[in-house]
């Protein structure tokens, strides 16, 4: 952990992934990566990114803003892995609630969400909106 200019920058690992975090006091970038486990023999050189995530922080508040969420390696569960390794560790460090916006065409995310035991608590034009206690 090593502290620069208002910048936390962390490792943790996990089983499956290791992660990257760069806590910006009001924004969290996340980025984990595949551990050599996980590789194929074509991602067997180098670092392989399986999900970048930005997550939006409200300190006053305690909430969490699930921004963006990308995850580049599809199906095998290293975006609700990430999303819940970030939610833990919000978690310990005060952070009381976590919200999402999903648009309606983004069904596998809305799915995700709910397997996460996010409420979705209102709709708009274009997605929906939901909601977890932490």
């Amino acid at each position: 952990m090593r502290l620069k200019n208002y910048l936390l920058t962390e490792s943790f690992e996990s089983k499956r992934l290791n992660y990257d975090l760069e806590d910006h006091k009001i924004r969290l970038f996340v980025k984990s990566y595949l551990k050599d486990s996980e590789k194929t023999w074509i991602d067997s050189i180098g670092d392989v990114l399986a999900v970048e995530a930005t997550i939006d922080l409200d300190p006053k508040e305690k909430n969490i803003y699930l921004n963006r969420i990308d995850a580049f390696k599809k199906g095998k569960g290293y975006g609700r892995e990430t999303i819940d390794f970030i939610l833990s560790y919000l978690k310990r460090k005060g952070y009381k609630t976590a919200r999402g916006y999903v648009e309606y065409l983004s069904i596998e995310s809305a799915n995700m969400l709910k397997k996460l035991n996010f409420k979705e608590v209102d709709g708009g034009e274009f997605g929906r909106y939901f909601e977890k206690r932490l």
